[in-house]
């Protein structure tokens, strides 16, 4: 279920989760998957689904926007698969993928490390973690947790300000959050365009400063 709760947090941010497949067979065309996890490469099952313009759920009459996650299955397992009925699936909204429960069901995607993290209260924290271990997702969280109406979320390059936006524009639609990359709050604060910076450059006058 840990797994499930980070697509679900993928789907209502982006549209889609980060990792898809395709179905290649006729008979599924429109169905995507994305890998839940399982085995020691960690796709012996995946969750089937479609967006709102699959002709897979067009029997089903979606309406804009919407995504159906239909089943998990197998990685082996590619016989045909039906829409189903709309009675077929739980209809979850935003706030209430907020709550992390699904039909009374836990479905938190954190460690209890990362939830140490997200509930902490110090001004000052501090996550460490190897790459794809999950601190930007619990930094996000702690973000959308926070009780100020207005804030400025910092990261090192556009694409990163640019995904952090659309996550909390879709999760937190009601606050102020703007997502800046370095060179942006540099030039706010100097009025002067400053040049964007290689990362191996800004080390080295870093260090050339310190």
């Amino acid at each position: 279920m840990r797994r499930l709760g980070i697509i679900l947090r993928q789907i209502a941010a982006r549209g889609r989760p980060n990792r898809i497949k395709n179905c290649r067979n006729p008979e599924n065309r429109g169905w995507l998957r994305t890998p839940m996890g399982g085995g020691g490469s960690g796709m012996h099952f995946y969750l089937w689904w479609a967006q709102s313009d699959s002709e897979r759920v067009a029997p089903l009459a979606p309406t804009e926007n919407e995504v159906f996650l239909r089943t998990i299955r197998h990685h082996d397992e590619h016989t045909p698969l039906d829409c189903g009925h709309r009675d077929d699936y739980i209809h979850l909204s935003l706030q209430e993928l907020q709550t992390e429960r699904i039909d009374g069901v836990d479905c938190s995607p954190w460690t209890p490390e990362q939830r140490a993290f997200i509930e902490a209260g110090e001004a000052v924290r501090i996550i460490l973690g190897r790459p794809g271990s999950g601190k930007t997702a619990s930094l996000w969280r702690a973000v959308e947790r926070h009780p100020a109406r207005h804030l400025l979320y910092l990261t090192w390059s556009r694409e990163l300000a640019w995904q952090a936006h659309l996550n909390f524009s879709a999760l937190t639609p009601d606050r102020t959050i703007r997502c800046w990359h370095f060179t942006r709050l540099l030039r706010a604060l100097t009025q002067q365009d400053e040049p964007r910076l290689t990362l191996s450059e800004s080390r080295r006058r870093f260090r050339e400063a310190l």
